[in-house]
C-alpha cells in the first residue's frame, strides 16, 4: 500500500511537470510569441504521449472503471481527430483526460494557476518593455481596445476570468476582502484596457454570489440547496439555451434580433455556422473565419462563441455530451464533498461557455482532467456493490 502511494505521488510529480509546461507554452502560442512558441508537430506531441503513457502504465495502478474511462476517452479523441482533421487539440485533450484522470485537484488548479499566470505576466511584461508589437482595435463606440500582444482583444482577459474560477475552485480558497479587492482591480484594468465586457461581469457576479454564500453559511439562510442545483443544472442548461436560441433564430423574429445584438452578434453567427456545416456525431473540419491572420486583419468572419454549440460542429455530440455530462458529475461529487465555492465556480464555468468558446480548451479549463472524478463518483454511486 505504501508503495503504491509512493508510486502514486511519484507519477503525480511527472504529470504536473508535464501540465505545467503543456499550460505554459500554449497560453505564449495564444500571443505573438507564437512566432517562437509555434504549433508543436504532431510527431512531437505523439512522442510525448508515448512517453507519458510509458509513465502512465508503470506508476498507475487501474481498476476496470479506469481502464474503460481511458479507453473511451481515447477512443473518442481519436474519432473526433478524424472527424474533424485537427491533430494537435484532440491529441492534449486526451492527455488530460486520460493522464491527468488521478491527479489531486487542488494541485491541478495551482499549477494551472502558476503556468497560466507565468505565461501571461511574460506576455504582458514584453508588451510593457514595446518587444511585442503595438497593436489595438477601435469599437463601434469610438473606443481603443489594446491587444497587450496577444492575437486576440479578449485573450488576457479570459485567461484572467479563467485563472479566478480555478483559485476558488480549491478546497482551501475562501474568498476574502484582499483577494476580492485584487481581483476587482485587475478586472477593472483589463476592463479599460481590452474587449472583455462579458469576463468583466462574470468576474463580479461571480465574487458577488462567493460573498453571499460566505455571510450566509453561518445563518438559516443558507445556499445550500440553491447551489446544488444550480450546478447540477447550468452546463446542461446553458447548452440546451445556446442551442434552442441558435436554431430558432430567424431575421424576422425581432426578439431574438434584438437579442442578438446585445450578444455581439453571436446567434446570428451560430445559426449561419449550422446552417454551413450541419451536425455530426464527430466532428467536421472546420477552418474559421476570425477576423486575423496573425497580426494581420482579414475582412471575412465566421466564428462560433457558444462552446457548446463549437464543440458540436468541430468535435461532435458525442464529444459533448461527455463534456457537459463530466462537469455536471463533477459540480456533484463536489457538492457532496461540501466544497460550495467550486459549485459556484463550475455554475460560472457553464455561464462563461454561454458567451466565450474555451470550455475544450486545455490552456483555459483545468477541470478537463477532473471529469473522471465526476464520472467516478457517479458510477461509485449507483453501480451494484460487486463492480465497484
Amino acid at each position: 500500500m505504501a508503495f503504491s502511494a509512493y508510486r502514486q505521488k511519484k507519477y503525480q510529480y511527472i504529470f504536473l511537470l508535464y501540465y505545467f509546461l503543456t499550460i505554459f507554452f500554449q497560453v505564449a502560442r495564444t500571443s505573438q510569441l507564437n512566432a517562437i512558441f509555434e504549433s508543436p508537430n504532431k510527431f512531437v506531441v505523439l512522442g510525448i504521449i508515448g512517453i507519458m503513457s510509458l509513465a502512465f502504465l508503470w506508476f498507475q495502478e487501474l481498476n476496470t472503471f479506469e481502464i474503460g474511462y481511458a479507453v473511451f476517452s481515447a477512443v473518442l479523441c481519436a474519432l473526433s481527430l478524424l472527424g474533424s482533421h485537427r491533430v494537435i487539440e484532440p491529441l492534449l485533450l486526451l492527455t488530460v483526460l486520460v493522464f491527468g484522470m488521478k491527479i489531486d485537484h487542488d494541485d491541478l488548479c495551482r499549477t494551472y494557476i502558476v503556468a497560466a499566470s507565468l505565461s501571461l505576466a511574460l506576455v504582458l511584461v514584453l508588451y510593457a518593455m514595446g518587444i511585442l508589437e503595438y497593436d489595438a482595435y477601435i469599437r463601434g463606440d469610438g473606443s481603443v481596445r489594446l491587444y497587450l500582444g496577444f492575437s486576440y482583444t479578449t485573450t488576457a482577459p479570459n485567461l484572467f476570468y479563467h485563472i479566478v474560477i480555478a483559485y476558488f475552485f480549491m478546497s482551501t480558497s475562501k474568498v476574502t476582502v484582499l483577494n476580492s479587492s485584487v481581483i476587482l482591480v485587475i478586472n477593472c484594468v483589463l476592463y479599460r484596457l481590452t474587449d472583455t465586457r462579458a469576463a468583466f461581469a462574470e468576474v463580479i457576479m461571480m465574487l458577488m454570489v462567493l460573498w453571499l454564500q460566505r455571510l450566509l453559511s453561518h445563518t438559516t439562510l443558507s445556499l445550500k440547496f440553491p447551489i446544488k442545483w444550480a450546478s447540477r443544472l447550468a452546463m446542461p442548461g446553458f447548452c440546451a439555451l445556446a442551442f434552442a436560441l441558435s436554431l430558432g433564430y430567424r431575421s424576422d423574429r425581432m426578439l431574438l434580433v434584438k437579442l442578438d445584438a446585445k450578444l455581439n452578434n453571436r446567434l446570428s453567427q451560430a445559426s449561419k455556422a449550422i446552417a454551413k456545416y450541419g451536425f455530426s456525431l464527430f466532428g467536421k473540419s472546420i477552418k474559421w473565419s476570425t477576423g486575423r491572420l496573425g497580426i494581420d486583419r482579414t475582412t471575412e468572419y465566421l466564428f462560433v462563441d457558444f462552446s457548446f454549440i463549437n464543440i458540436a460542429l468541430c468535435y461532435g455530440f458525442v464529444m459533448l455530451v461527455f463534456v457537459v455530462l463530466g462537469m455536471t458529475f463533477l459540480a456533484c461529487k463536489k457538492f457532496a464533498e461540501k466544497n460550495y465555492n467550486a459549485c459556484i465556480a463550475l455554475c460560472f464555468l457553464a455561464l462563461h461557455c454561454f458567451t466565450d468558446p474555451q470550455l475544450l480548451d486545455i490552456r483555459y479549463t483545468p477541470m478537463l482532467a477532473m471529469m473522471f472524478a465526476g464520472y467516478y463518483y457517479i458510477y461509485q454511486k449507483h453501480a451494484p456493490a460487486k463492480f465497484v
